[in-house]
């Protein structure tokens, strides 16, 4: 371009540009600089054009005739000229006093980078919707689990002060985190020193009459203290105070907001009317809508005080209550620990007969109510992570890929003096613009997402309610965003503009376009790593999952319909009239067509809820009552056993006859017989000392074992039968019953007309918790089955992004050798030789990935171990199956671009150079 031209495209003089040139003018102002650099892009791209693109009117020479020096000659002498050299304008400091203009240096050429970036990719949508695609994934998956993991494990509890909230246990053998007794609590909020405030609760269950229905309502008595210790805030009145919890006193109720607005949401307490248990009750407060205590999972509507807990407050025997605790100001959680256990120690040694060897512990609130699901979410962080790791893998051999094609105009950039700082940000550019799509995208993902996310999580994952897209998730989402755009940019920017200046610029395109080659293998196999460890993780879950199924629960669940009716244990319904009421039941049940045999009992297996009981044998050298271990205590009608499929071994069954005035009779299963009676000793006809925690005081019951029954899981399909022991309800009653209906086919149908029988016999009666004894039994593997289908989903998604990127590779690294393809078949190569040589060109990256994906599996062998089910985390047929399934994947991957390969005509291939 001659000066004349340069002068009119800048707006000065042929003059001034002289002097500028030959640096008579020490440097050009601000506003000449930004010109000059807005004409030197344009000169720029109009040189690469010239200097690529193909004359039509001239047809192509041979590779022997081109003159392939002389477009090199001209752009490096382009480069040495004294214009050009004064045009590397990120290097000219501005006059002196003036003003640096905004947006010199890196702050200056962000901007237009961006803006070059994102005009690049309008001019491949292809490329640039493929890749922000599985940005979009990987980055949308992590801020859904990051989502979860805030929600439920980092997010402090919306309680003052959380820290200071701790739950205390009473610890046993077998029991670790039994519930306390009310007379214990109140020696250790008095006499331990350590506790600022204390709040008891239990769970309960409220039969609300509802226009003449009955109706039940999760509930929870709870103490005085219970609120003022969380520090709640109440939406309208009060909380309880301390004369509320005194036996004598008036029925009282806190709503949670959610039943106030069930209730029409009278502002005035009073007007309301609310009947449980068929008792009025006074309402006196509402709780906000954000209330939770997150260490009962079932929801609770309504809150009673402790003044018909009589029988329970009045004995320290009586072990029934939780308790959360408010450490006082300056005392830490070890302190705290050894002052009560110490004050446990003497309250023992004070009352033997009702602590049997109990000690205390404490653990904090957060650790209490997110144990359970903590490792579960790690895992779940770990795998998307890993899945986002691979999709970084794939965008950055793309980039790769368009880094090597675009060696020649980065040398074109730097002939002009650009640095090969300002080239790498010029590439970097587009991975910030290709990040920032993919991680606008993913939290749309993400806000789409949530609410099918929430409903496929188990119910059992505390803290669910407070899970949501917030502040945090969004600064989690733009930290991944800019940490994705360098994992995917960097390397590819530095690789693109390590070179030669004259290389690129003297070479054909084929050498242009074939560096990178090593690291687009090693980013190959960086891939298949990841998805194998990925893949093997999800293998062995499902396994242990498959495992966990086919564990026999020792009772037939097909066909079973059941559900649970409650009533309060201190009113006059339990007794007499609770067993005729029950027997009316059982016989309205059994009169409906299709059933098969109707049952009750007081737990069901798969079941936490049950009564423990302290025992002894009668006859042995210890008489006293000591347990053992947790005895689990059944209350059962003659049916139940056979409703369920639980066979009998030995002796015999509890028939009718078994009733209050006659003789106790029980049942044992076999894990009891084993236990206590080894070595092939009969347990028929000896007697059990059993006494009830729920009785306040009198000798233990005696009952003669009169029949030995079949193990059933109680608490876990992967948790071995405890000793259990049954009784006829018509000799022991509990307030709350689960009733059994097996039906000849079906059971779903049922419901009606179990409905209908049971309010026939009582229509205050709730029924609740209506289910097939089938999705009892998948329910208790909920969080198993969840984990084993999530890791599956992400083991899946990460395998088919290591099969794209394998393809993906493999076709540019065929792209590259079209030429050595000819020449190879102009010598005589068969198709066949050809596509051997790139199918193994393709797997040699691939065999280093499962090298190391298999070895990071086996390093991760120990934190799996405490996770799966009989089975071990190096079982060898999870990892062959695993690795053969991603070799596979991997061989069809390399197969198409290699059969693409194989049929190149030799001479179309010797004519692309």
């Amino acid at each position: 371009m001659s000066q004349n031209r340069w002068a009119l495209r800048i707006g000065i003089s042929t003059g001034h540009l002289s002097e500028l040139v030959n640096g008579k003018r020490p440097y050009p102002s601000a506003l000449t600089r930004r010109k000059l650099l807005a004409a030197f892009e344009a000169e720029l791209e109009e040189l690469f054009r010239i200097e690529t693109a193909p004359n039509p009117a001239q047809p192509p020479a041979p590779p022997s005739q081109r003159p392939e020096a002389a477009p090199a000659a001209s752009l490096v002498d382009w480069k040495n000229s004294r214009l050009g050299l004064r045009v590397r304008l990120e290097r000219l400091p501005a006059q002196h006093g003036e003003p640096r203009s905004q947006g010199d240096g890196v702050l200056r050429t962000f901007d237009q980078d961006l803006r070059h970036g994102l005009r690049i990719l309008l001019k491949n949508p292809g490329y640039a919707l493929l890749a922000t695609a599985a940005l979009a994934l990987g980055i949308g998956g992590n801020s859904l689990i990051f989502s979860l993991v805030y929600g439920v494990l980092l997010r402090p509890l919306d309680f003052k002060n959380p820290q200071q909230l701790v739950i205390a246990y009473e610890s046993q053998v077998g029991d670790p985190e039994g519930t306390v007794s009310y007379d214990n609590a109140v020696d250790w909020l008095e006499q331990g020193g350590v506790l600022q405030s204390m709040g008891l609760w239990r769970p309960a269950n409220y039969a609300w009459e509802n226009e003449g229905v009955a109706v039940r309502i999760g509930g929870s008595r709870v103490s005085a203290g219970f609120f003022a210790t969380l520090g709640a805030d109440f939406e309208i009145g009060r909380g309880f105070e301390p004369e509320d919890d005194q036996e004598g006193a008036a029925d009282l109720v806190v709503l949670g907001r959610a039943f106030w607005e069930r209730l029409g949401s009278e502002p005035d307490l009073g007007s309301i009317e609310l009947q449980l248990d068929g008792r009025p009750h006074q309402v006196i407060g509402v709780l906000p809508q954000e209330f939770s205590f997150p260490v009962q999972i079932s929801e609770v509507q309504v809150w009673t005080s402790l003044a018909r807990d009589g029988d329970l407050m009045s004995s320290r025997g009586n072990h029934a209550y939780g308790v959360i605790a408010r450490l006082k100001q300056g005392v830490g959680h070890e302190q705290a620990q050894s002052s009560l256990e110490s004050l446990a120690a003497r309250i023992d040694e004070l009352h033997p007969a009702e602590q049997q060897g109990r000690s205390m512990r404490l653990a904090p609130l957060h650790e209490k109510a997110v144990r359970d699901s903590r490792s579960a979410l790690v895992l779940f962080s770990g795998a998307v992570g890993l899945v986002l790791l691979i999709a970084c893998a794939n965008v950055g051999n793309l980039m790769l890929a368009r880094g090597s094609a675009r060696r020649k105009e980065m040398a074109l950039r730097a002939a002009l003096g650009a640095g090969r700082p300002r080239l790498v940000r010029q590439l970097l550019s587009e991975s910030f613009v290709l990040a920032g799509l993919g991680g606008l995208a993913g939290i749309v993902l993400a806000f789409a997402g949530l609410r099918p996310f929430l409903s496929w999580l188990p119910a059992d994952i505390p803290r669910l309610g407070q899970v949501g897209i917030d502040a945090w998730v969004l600064a989690f989402t733009v930290a991944v965003t800019l940490a994705t755009a360098l994992l995917c940019g960097v390397a590819p920017a530095l690789q693109a503009t390590r070179f030669d200046l004259n290389e690129p610029l003297s070479q054909s395109a084929r050498s242009s376009g074939g560096s990178g080659g090593r690291m687009h293998r090693w980013l190959v196999a960086s891939e298949v790593a990841f998805a194998l460890a990925l893949l093997i993780v999800a293998g062995l879950f499902l396994r242990s999952f498959t495992n966990l199924l086919g564990v026999d629960p020792g009772f037939r669940s097909e066909n079973v319909l059941a559900f649970q009716v409650a009533k309060p244990f201190s009113d006059d319904f339990v007794g007499p009239r609770q067993t005729k009421i029950y027997e009316s039941i059982l016989q309205g049940l059994g009169s409906i067509p299709g059933v098969v045999e109707a049952g009750l009992a007081s737990s069901l297996p798969l079941q936490s809820r049950s009564v423990e009981v302290a025992f002894a044998i009668k006859g042995r050298p210890r008489e006293s009552l000591e347990v053992q271990e947790p005895l689990r205590y059944v209350s059962i009608s003659p049916g139940f056993l056979s409703s369920i499929g639980i066979p009998l071994l030995r002796g015999r069954l509890l028939s009718p006859d078994d009733r209050l005035e006659r003789p106790g009779a029980a049942l044992i299963n076999q894990a009891f017989a084993q236990r206590y009676w080894p070595d092939g000793q009969d347990p028929l006809g000896e007697k059990l000392l059993i006494s009830l925690r729920l009785e306040q005081q009198g000798e233990p019951i005696e009952w003669e074992v009169v029949g030995i029954v079949g193990d059933a899981r109680q608490l876990s399909l992967d948790e071995a039968p405890r000793p259990e022991v049954y009784v006829s309800f018509r000799q022991q009653t509990l307030p709350w019953s689960y009733f059994t209906v097996r039906a000849a086919s079906g059971g779903t149908g049922l419901v009606s007309a179990v409905r209908s029988a049971v309010s026939e016999a009582d229509p205050t009666l709730p029924i609740f918790d209506v289910s097939t004894l089938e999705s009892e039994v998948l329910g208790s593997v909920a969080q198993e089955r969840f984990a084993a289908s999530a890791l599956g989903s992400f083991a899946g998604l990460a395998l088919l992004l290591a099969a794209v990127g394998v393809y993906g590779v493999l076709s540019y690294a065929v792209s590259l050798r079209t030429r050595e393809v000819g020449i190879r078949m102009a010598m005589g190569a068969k198709s066949g030789d050809i596509l051997k040589l790139m199918v193994r060109s393709g797997l040699g990256p691939v065999a280093i990935g499962l090298l190391a994906g298999g070895l990071s599996a086996v390093a991760l062998s120990e934190l799996l171990s405490a996770q799966l089910f009989q089975l071990s985390p190096l079982d060898p047929a999870t990892y062959a199956t695993v690795a053969a399934i991603l070799l596979l994947a991997s061989l069809a991957a390399c197969y198409f671009p290699a059969r693409r390969a194989s049929r190149v005509d030799p001479l179309v291939a010797l004519r692309t150079e």
